[in-house]
């Protein structure tokens, strides 16, 4: 009797959410979806009620005070840094001429295929004691050891540095996208008035743009905030540091998940606070905004002013460490170098296609459904992995891994851990949700009057999504895979934690040799890594740059 109530239940359910002619096995396939991808993410949040460990209390009455300071304190240094440079050089680059110009419009985006762990020991290697520069210094004054002063670069201040640099084009890239797509009617009537660019800037394109400003800097928290490599690098102990030093030192699965557990507190705090950001910000652009951006005539030290500060980046973001790894690699290149690479470019080339692959189909199914069959409960669910990007990777594999343990215990097995699947599964729950959101980009700008059309035709939603929506989103699927593939090249933290034994790819084996202090061995790796990752990052600077001729 019991059994038959449930049924009924169940059955009410499923009518109240989805209305008639909805494939109901479609439908439970994508809440089953959703709740796999939620589940190491849950697994974690259920920590934050569990009793706290004894090493959890140690670390409370210890050092944990410094963890969350030193990840707040870097969280809003970098972000702070990350606005004025990426804001300031897309509103130069945009609205102003100068020379150089339409190479830094590119060439600012480049030092996103750097890692940040990889731009840490270059600098380290070029600025330490030892190093070329102060080398340099000693020879041409004569100055001793404890006769001058030199500013550390494995500090605090050189991870904000270090960081900024590795991740101000996410703003620059955003900020970019919405200069050119502001309305150039505002922009002119400034010019009409005889304002000032500066004042242009502070009270009219500054307000328009803030939003994606906004948004931006969340995201460049983010990553800080989630960053593995550069701070343990550094020896700087934050939240990040903490999980992982619990995990494999103390071997304390709880208190690496009760970290965790504040950490994406954090994380959920930045998430809110660019909901409500976008929710309340709005702004109307007239049917000018795709004319081209007038520009300011620079001359004399504005334009010097200009190119130094927007070549300054890329000569620091990029030039300069890309320089410093074909030197490194030029001195210690050898055959066996080689021979080591060619497996590490495998691992990483299977292990991001096979991860890449699999979230965008995941991610078309997702979207397609939410498109053709929408309902309240299918948007949830899609919103509900939004969370993976947002957590960082050690935060999954602690989750993941937690949920394997725990079924282990009940099954007597080893299901998954330590596995190439349990990687890719750590790899869906990350980075599944850049799938989905370059994808709703995609189908957002095909009219929603053609699915209808098609529909009224008697075409099956299927054959809709062959026939026209397949011809509109290639590039949109080539963007969100080459994305995904190269995100997946440089995750660290998780891969680290989750790979099997002895199995090693391009970002581990950098790091590693890294932490060995074993550099210029690092550079070949650490370089065919960045190599790889220019070629999206050009292609995504691209689609930007064409976007300003595509009304949506």
């Amino acid at each position: 009797m019991q059994k038959q109530s449930t049924q009924i239940i169940f059955k009410h359910t499923l009518k109240k959410f989805l209305p008639p002619g909805h494939p109901k096995l479609l439908i439970c396939i994508q809440l089953i979806l959703g709740m796999i991808i939620f589940l190491p993410i849950l697994v974690i949040l259920l920590q934050l009620f569990q009793p706290y460990s004894a090493d959890f209390e140690h670390l409370v009455a210890t050092v944990l005070p410094e963890f969350i300071w030193n990840s707040v304190s870097l969280t809003v240094a970098v972000g702070s840094c990350s606005l004025i440079i990426g804001c300031v050089s897309a509103w130069v680059v945009t609205f102003c001429d100068f020379p150089g110009r339409n190479i830094c419009r590119w060439a600012l985006v480049l030092p996103l295929a750097f890692p940040s762990y990889v731009l840490s020991y270059l600098y380290t290697d070029w600025l330490q004691f030892v190093g070329p520069v102060q080398s340099f210094i000693r020879n041409i004054t004569g100055w001793k050891v404890g006769e001058y002063w030199f500013p550390p670069i494995r500090s605090w201040g050189g991870a904000v540095i270090i960081l900024s640099l590795a991740f101000y084009p996410y703003v620059y890239l955003l900020a970019r996208s919405t200069f050119l797509r502001q309305s150039s009617a505002a922009l002119e009537v400034s010019r009409t008035l005889n304002i000032r660019a500066w004042r242009t800037f502070f009270f009219i394109t500054l307000p328009m743009a803030r939003p994606a400003l906004v948004a931006g800097t969340i995201l460049v928290c983010m990553e800080t905030v989630a960053d593995f490599g550069a701070v343990s690098y550094f020896g700087i102990p934050t939240l990040t540091t903490g999980i992982y030093r619990a995990w494999t030192s103390l071997n304390d699965q709880t208190t690496a998940a009760q970290l965790s557990g504040l950490l994406l507190v954090i994380i959920f705090i930045l998430l809110i606070t660019e909901y409500f950001n976008r929710g309340q910000q709005r702004f109307q652009t007239t049917e000018q905004r795709f004319q081209k951006p007038s520009q300011y005539q620079l001359t004399g030290s504005r334009k010097l002013l200009a190119i130094f500060g927007c070549f300054m980046p890329i000569i620091l973001g990029f030039i300069l460490p890309i320089g410093l790894l074909i030197i490194n690699v030029s001195q210690g290149l050898d055959d066996n170098d080689l021979s080591r690479l060619f497996p590490l470019i495998q691992h990483s080339f299977i292990l991001a296609a096979v991860a890449a692959s699999l979230a965008l189909i995941l991610g078309l199914f997702l979207t397609v459904m939410e498109r053709f069959y929408y309902n309240p409960l299918l948007k949830i669910i899609n919103r509900l992995a939004y969370l993976g990007y947002a957590t960082p990777g050690i935060i999954i594999a602690v989750g993941l891994l937690t949920m394997l343990g725990k079924i282990n215990n009940l099954t007597g097995q080893f299901l998954l851990t330590g596995s190439l699947l349990a990687l890719i599964y750590c790899y869906q729950v990350r980075f599944l949700a850049t799938s989905l959101l370059t994808l709703e980009s995609g189908f957002g700008k095909i009219p929603i009057h053609i699915d209808f059309a098609g529909r009224s035709l008697g075409h099956s939603p299927l054959k809709v999504f062959s026939k026209i929506h397949l011809h509109f989103l290639w590039p949109t699927l080539l963007s969100a895979w080459l994305i995904i593939f190269i995100d997946v090249m440089k995750e660290l933290a998780a891969t680290y934690i989750i790979r099997p034994f002895n199995f090693e790819t391009l970002a581990i084996s950098t790091y590693r040799l890294i932490a060995d202090e074993r550099l210029v061995e690092a550079s070949l790796p650490a370089l065919t890594l960045v190599l790889i990752g220019i070629i999206p990052v050009i292609f995504l600077c691209r689609q930007i740059e064409n976007k300003q001729h595509q009304p949506s």
